[in-house]
């Protein structure tokens, strides 16, 4: 019995077998849980410790997907190992279309950009294939050109895009680059689309504001004017 979702020559079965489309999120959606009271906020020991299981353990569909950039600074400032020097036998990919309809394929860390193109084109309606299109992430911009030797010779652990990434389509025909045009997707998948899983990525913490100047007594001399 074949498989429903068709599988790529040479590409990882990983790759075509497990796919899961997220809808575009609702501006309306809540991004960040409600604030905490200040009694049960967390201590800066807590947020370490939090964040550094997040990144060692949630590594799945509802794992926080950050750029580059952002998560080798967190993981530098909370003194965390980088995610560069450690093995990840899955790296999770989401293509997110012009309307922010993603879709999510799993990889290996050795695959190349080019198994990023295969797994697309797996997932496209018939109706697109072939149209040109570039694969890139931002900020910033990078793109990964599908015709770029260089960028070919690369493994997904050297472009940086481990071990999760969120990479955005730019397409020749610039009428499907608008947020109005629905994700070309194949409708058996569309029709399985489901939520973003929704995150506990802390917002950032306003600076501590300056402790209050403590009220100078008052004079004896004062004191006594006072009490007459």
């Amino acid at each position: 019995m074949s498989s429903p979702h068709p599988q790529a020559s040479g590409s990882t079965p990983s790759a075509s077998e497990a796919v899961r489309v997220y809808r575009a999120p609702s501006s309306s959606s809540p991004t960040l849980p409600p604030p905490a009271d200040d009694d049960l906020k967390p201590t800066p020991e807590e947020l370490k410790a939090a964040f550094k299981s997040t990144l060692l353990g949630r590594h799945g569909p509802d794992a926080p997907l950050l750029t580059r950039a952002l998560r080798e600074k967190e993981e530098q400032r909370l003194g965390l190992n980088s995610s560069k020097n450690r093995h990840w036998d899955h790296v999770k990919i989401r293509i997110r279309f012009s309307d922010r309809t993603m879709v999510e394929g799993s990889f290996s860390e050795a695959d190349t950009i080019n198994k990023v193109y295969e797994f697309l084109e797996s997932v496209l309606d018939p109706t697109v294939k072939g149209k040109g299109v570039v694969i890139y992430t931002a900020p910033p911009k990078v793109e990964y050109r599908r015709t770029d030797a260089k960028v070919n010779a690369k493994t997904l652990r050297q472009l940086g895009l481990i071990p999760s990434a969120v990479v955005s389509l730019r397409w020749d025909d610039p009428q499907m680059n608008s947020n109005a045009y629905p994700a070309p997707i194949r409708q058996d998948l569309s029709s399985q689309a489901q939520d973003l899983p929704a995150t506990n990525v802390q917002p950032p913490t306003a600076p501590a504001s300056a402790p209050e100047e403590k009220q100078k007594p008052l004079p004896k001399w004062l004191k006594n004017i006072v009490k007459k």
